[in-house]
């Protein structure tokens, strides 16, 4: 793939014939992957009989702040991107999941769907990992999982994957931008920012200003899930945040006491305390398997 500079706008032919197959054709051609992080391609999730659409607005990590403006910026747009969903799966009921301090969201959402009974939006609370697909469905549906959503039906998605279905299908545009949080104590103009997929991140560090003074570490993604990237690569697809953090936002790493509480608070019913050991150790892989086997232990139980 080579870049031609020429910044023309490339639009794939709009649908004639609108079923689950040619929709699910169109996200594959178009790009189109889940925007919250994991980027999972959405013609895949958009696969058996759906009966339940959920909207994951939560954006539960700190600093970040890329859906919240989405949902107030693109509200109708996000709407009727719901309505194209439903319609051609047949599906029953949309739910926009929100947290209660993106108060402007929820107002804004919830004005939008008032005329249609089978979309409501539902106020969460505020923690992590509220986003979570397995947190999001216990928290709205009242279910837990094993495996993936559509064994109960239901299909999530995130507010800016939905953003970016509606303009495919109405006006054939792949993913070529996408809406990053720009922030973090080292950072002299926080913003969200459309980005082009592809942008250098020394490119946009030198458009914010950056404190060099202070930082810390720059990451890509939230400071819970994300990775420290420096000033080097360019944004992907599902990188919703560049965050420069300040010194002061490093905690000492203080010794483990294997005390259980990680255990016992853990959401995902996981054992930190046996990735702390395995990782001090040094007991695994150079991509990770080892350290990973626990995890997929522990899944297997539950």
């Amino acid at each position: 793939m080579e870049n031609d500079f020429l910044g023309e706008e490339f639009k794939r032919e709009k649908l004639k014939i609108f079923t689950p197959e040619k929709i699910q054709e169109l996200m594959e051609d178009l790009g189109i992957v889940g925007l919250g992080g994991a980027t999972c391609p959405t013609h895949i999730k958009l696969e058996g009989k759906l009966k339940t659409i959920i909207i994951n607005g939560v954006e539960c990590e700190p600093y970040l702040n890329a859906d919240n403006r989405v949902m107030i910026e693109n509200t109708n747009e996000i709407l009727e991107g719901i309505k194209i969903l439903m319609k051609i799966f047949e599906m029953e009921e949309g739910i926009i999941g929100i947290e209660a301090n993106k108060e402007k969201a929820i107002e804004k959402m919830g004005e939008a769907v008032k005329e249609d009974p089978r979309i409501r939006v539902e106020k969460l609370s505020t923690m992590y990992p509220q986003g979570g697909e397995k947190q999001l469905i216990k928290a709205l549906l009242k279910k837990e999982i094993k495996s993936f959503p559509r064994e109960i039906g239901a299909i999530t998605l995130n507010v800016g994957t939905i953003l970016a279905i509606y303009r495919g299908v109405t006006y054939g545009t792949p993913i070529v931008e996408r809406i990053v949080t720009v922030s973090g104590e080292g950072i002299k103009n926080p913003k969200n920012l459309s980005i082009p997929i592809g942008t250098p991140i020394e490119d946009i560090l030198n458009y914010v200003g950056l404190k060099e003074d202070i930082v810390d570490k720059i990451i890509a993604y939230g400071p819970m899930m994300g990775h420290e990237i420096g000033e080097i690569g360019s944004t992907s697809k599902g990188m919703n945040g560049i965050l420069a953090l300040g010194k002061e936002k490093s905690p000492p790493k203080l010794p483990c006491i294997r005390c259980g509480r990680c255990v016992d608070i853990c959401p995902m019913g996981l054992l930190p305390l046996e990735y702390d050991r395995l990782a001090k150790k040094r007991e695994v892989s150079s991509d990770g398997k080892r350290i990973f086997s626990v995890f997929l232990h522990k899944m297997w139980q539950l």
